[in-house]
């Protein structure tokens, strides 16, 4: 293994995730050390973690995920490279190498990774996860709010890599749902607050962006062809952007608009 390997810590969130952990753990054979930090699970989540002796857990109630993020980076050594990841990842064996072989200059503050998205294992064409920069030096982002989520200052040089990490949520679909209606309250009050973006802009008009989301995904990201995969990720996305329409409507009807 290579000498940035053992620079990274592995930073986790979790909430009831005992359908996803065994596997990002089986991706981190490399780590000496994970950090999660928990909201609470209900499930096998606490106990698998465990079982796991390079695995240090912290518990804090969720509130949204900038304040859960910034609290998670403060577990972390000031001089860490920090790999943030959610439960659902699989950090894949060519990323682990591409990891290894990393020689990053001083000036270098991130690394910007693509995702591969899967549906209980199938691996589809396309999706509309975005690259992110999700291996950095702690000392070199700022945790921000943006929407439902949040988004991640970095301050200094951001490089991109080639290898992909596959985000594979197994969690029921009532889980789904529900994280779903509390991410759009929040994504609708940002909405409603002016956030900026060409779906913001679709999204102030519902159903504008749920019609879009469903040929966007079925064409452009070519999962027509996908069979009941890719049709399982249309939905949900679809679902997704209904909630958040719904949102927008019943607050409008509720101000008398």
């Amino acid at each position: 293994m290579g000498k940035m390997l053992d620079k990274i810590t592995p930073l986790v969130l979790t909430y009831n995730e005992e359908a996803n952990i065994e596997r990002l753990l089986a991706g981190l054979a490399w780590a000496r050390k994970i950090i999660v930090v928990d909201s609470g699970s209900s499930d096998a989540t606490l106990r698998l973690l465990g079982a796991d002796p390079r695995v240090t857990v912290h518990h804090r109630a969720f509130d949204n995920h900038w304040n859960q993020w910034r609290f998670a980076l403060d577990q972390c050594a000031a001089d860490a490279w920090v790999l943030r990841l959610d439960a659902d990842y699989v950090v894949t064996d060519a990323l682990v190498a591409e990891l290894a072989a990393l020689h990053p200059e001083a000036d270098v503050a991130a690394y910007r990774i693509h995702f591969g998205y899967a549906m209980w294992g199938h691996v589809l064409p396309g999706s509309l996860y975005p690259a992110n920069h999700i291996l950095f030096r702690r000392d070199k982002v700022r945790v921000i709010e943006n929407g439902h989520t949040e988004a991640w200052e970095v301050a200094g040089k951001i490089l991109p890599l080639s290898a992909r990490i596959l985000h594979d949520d197994r969690k029921p679909m009532a889980a789904f749902i529900a994280a779903q209606s509390r991410y759009m309250a929040h994504e609708a009050t940002a909405v409603e607050a002016g956030k900026q973006g060409w779906a913001s802009r679709l999204r102030r008009h519902p159903p504008l962006m749920v019609v879009a989301v469903f040929f966007y995904c079925l064409i452009a990201k070519r999962l027509i062809f996908a069979g009941p995969p890719g049709w399982m990720y249309v939905m949900q996305r679809v679902v997704a952007e209904g909630i958040l329409a719904l949102t927008l409507l019943e607050r409008r009807f509720r101000r008398g608009e």
